[in-house]
């Protein structure tokens, strides 16, 4: 957004992005901190900042130590860029729920697993109840989403829950579901016959994980730290229907949301197992920024995936 701003010898515009980085500069103390919250590159910072010193002529910042204080000239452009962020805000936010009453429409993300398997069959339920309303999804990796929360491209995101997630005081978390997560191994395996397996017996055995980016990746790599174990060898595949496949024709086992694998699971290509000491189930959430508010339409939405049976 771009807001004229007159003064002696012509116009000059009012840049949201650069305002945006001044206000994260004097948050954080330094560019790089600003850099990392806005994620953007640190040099898009330093010009922004350059950019506006030139626009009004003064300095904004000094330099102490390691860290960057605002000139005197530098609190009083701050304390506009603070007021003019807020309404910026709100007008983003009311335009927002304009359009989305208008047209009845909900906008929001989910990670793979989600998207694949739980926006298919609360999409069903919700057109049932709502045939009249738009629902338009993206689906993606759970930090490509977060950039779009963000950019407020996203009302909100449907993800799992992680310490990284909890950790990230500009976004609300609220519960909607529980995602039971097993061990899958073809049923010819030896340790197939056990009702749970432990990590002792699985050391030497390949583990088949989805890429880097995967949300169920992390989730297994963090219960793997907390019991202090490391599997023989990791063999990515790059997705979780691919670490199914895998299992199928006998590259090793994984873990994997349950509900992923109904149709194996009752074809009988793979058997589901507990590991023992892991903890099996997983929080699927709805992450917003707390500056936003929910529609009707959204909140619908919630709802309908709240009463689905994970």
């Amino acid at each position: 957004m771009t807001r004229w701003n007159v003064r002696k010898g012509g116009i000059c515009p009012v840049d949201s992005e650069k305002i945006k980085s001044l206000c994260a500069v004097v948050e954080t103390g330094s560019m790089s901190e600003a850099a990392r919250i806005l994620y953007c590159s640190q040099p898009a910072v330093t010009k922004h900042i350059a950019a506006l010193e030139s626009e009004f002529g003064v300095k904004i910042f000094q330099r102490e130590g390691k860290r960057l204080l605002l000139t005197e000239a530098g609190r009083r452009i701050h304390a506009f860029a603070s007021r003019f962020l807020d309404d910026y805000q709100q007008l983003q936010q009311a335009l927002y729920h304009l359009r989305m009453q208008e047209n009845h429409c909900i906008n929001f993300g989910a990670t793979n697993f989600i998207g694949t398997y739980l926006v298919p069959e609360a999409l069903a339920a919700y057109k049932e109840a709502h045939p009249d309303r738009q629902v338009m999804v993206t689906i993606d990796f759970w930090s490509n989403l977060l950039q779009l929360l963000h950019r407020d491209e996203i009302a909100f995101a449907l993800a799992p829950q992680t310490e990284e997630l909890l950790n990230m005081e500009e976004l609300e978390h609220l519960p909607v579901a529980e995602d039971a997560m097993c061990l899958i191994l073809p049923p010819e395996h030896p340790l197939a016959m056990q009702e749970e397996i432990s990590t002792e017996n699985l050391r030497e055995i390949p583990f088949l994980v989805p890429q880097g980016l995967s949300a169920t990746r992390r989730y297994v790599m963090e219960q793997f730290e907390s019991l202090g174990f490391t599997p023989h060898a990791l063999l990515d595949l790059g997705t979780a229907q691919a670490v199914k496949q895998g299992v199928i024709n006998g590259l090793g086992v994984g873990i994997v949301s349950r509900r992923s694998v109904r149709m194996e699971e009752l074809a009988q290509r793979l058997v589901c197992r507990p590991v023992q000491g892991m903890h099996m189930t997983r929080t699927l959430c709805v992450v917003k920024r707390k500056d936003r508010r929910m529609t009707a339409e959204e909140a619908a939405w919630i709802e309908t995936v709240r009463n689905l049976s994970v």
